[in-house]
């Protein structure tokens, strides 16, 4: 059992401390229907055992929470596994997540309809992320300044704007698109006064 528990650590020191982890699987133990410090939650099956108990002990090593127990069903929603001559039925397979991420758990249940032959019955678990995109810091963006840069330069750029349908980001950046069309706009009224002073 502990060389089980060591497996995980190893795959979890692979994840960054501030990731979403999930563990998931069949841990051969029954953590019972008392509630352990935020660890589980009330809607466990039966009565803990010493893998249950060994089960919660790490969950409060790694700040994980058995998201199963947290969620009120029916007893068929709450077992995940039937034995042989289907007289035993118990809560042995669990989904665990880091506590801080609790509240991204909507939903867990078991469908003890799903035809998989075997005797367990599939974990369903409904999860809400709100993902943050983090900029590479080691890419540079540059810019062109528009007010100092060579006449080629803008005239290059003008006819990128007029020809090119979809600007993709790498080509130009929203500030740089921004500056051209500053400047062709200053340069459109600079034509229209000239024309209207030769006029």
């Amino acid at each position: 059992m502990e060389k089980f528990y060591d497996d995980i650590d190893s795959a979890m020191k692979q994840c960054r401390h501030n990731d979403c982890v999930l563990v998931l699987g069949d841990f051969n133990a029954k953590v019972g229907t008392d509630t352990h410090g935020g660890i589980t939650g009330n809607w466990g099956l039966g009565a803990i055992n010493e893998r249950g108990e060994a089960l919660t002990e790490w969950c409060i090593q790694k700040d994980l929470c058995i998201a199963n127990t947290f969620f009120e069903k029916k007893p068929e929603k709450l077992w995940t596994w039937c034995s042989p001559d289907k007289c035993t039925k118990n809560q042995i397979d669990y989904i665990l997540i880091k506590r801080r991420f609790r509240n991204a758990i909507l939903d867990v249940e078991t469908d003890p309809n799903a035809d998989c032959d075997t005797g367990h019955n599939p974990l369903i678990c409904k999860l809400r992320l709100r993902l943050q995109h983090k900029a590479d810091k080691s890419v540079t963006k540059s810019y062109i300044d528009w007010n100092t840069c060579d006449e080629e330069t803008l005239e290059k750029y003008q006819k990128l704007f007029w020809e090119v349908t979809v600007i993709r980001a790498s080509m130009l950046t929203l500030k740089n698109l921004m500056h051209l069309l500053h400047w062709q706009k200053n340069a459109y009224q600079k034509r229209e006064s000239t024309s209207t002073n030769r006029g």
